[in-house]
């Protein structure tokens, strides 16, 4: 499994740590905090589409909290997923 090989590849404490991150849910207003601008924010939500799968339900609230959170508006939000999904 790719997920397993990728923390093996790290040292003990630091394959901890990354096991710990990855069972803990992502935070949208947390994420949304590190945007410095519009376009930081667009690229934010671009990335997050890209791994989060909208059709899943906990994926589409992260997705729709994150919009939110980055202040964009749900027509801006569609276009970005639709530009990552078909681009």
């Amino acid at each position: 499994d790719e997920e397993k090989a990728i923390i093996n590849a790290y040292p003990p404490t630091d394959a901890e740590t990354l096991n710990e991150l990855l069972r803990t849910p992502p935070d949208p207003v947390a994420i949304a905090a590190l945007a410095t601008s519009d376009q930081c924010a667009a690229e934010i939500y671009a990335v997050s589409a890209r791994v989060a799968d909208g059709t899943i339900p906990a994926d589409r609230d992260y997705l729709d909290r994150l919009a939110m959170a980055l202040k964009l508006d749900p027509g801006s939000a569609a276009l970005i997923e639709t530009e990552v999904r078909t681009g």
